[in-house]
């Protein structure tokens, strides 16, 4: 299995929003549930809970 990728990008500019969507390699019940998954995680840690089905969890977050 190699790596698969499914990026979202969110552009705003001049008063209007540009959603962009690649997806590299999901069918689309994989890609439901990998964005289960993403909702899940994201879900825990508003509520400060690190437990979760995934073994890692690889976050980057960039700021101005």
């Amino acid at each position: 299995m190699g790596i698969k990728t499914y990026t979202i990008s969110l552009d705003e500019k001049d008063g209007s929003t540009t959603m962009s969507r690649r997806n590299d390699g999901f069918n689309a019940f994989e890609l439901l549930g990998l964005l289960e998954l993403a909702q899940q995680d994201i879900l825990n840690q508003i509520k400060d809970n690190e437990n979760s089905n995934i073994d890692f969890v690889k976050r980057e977050i960039v700021e101005d």
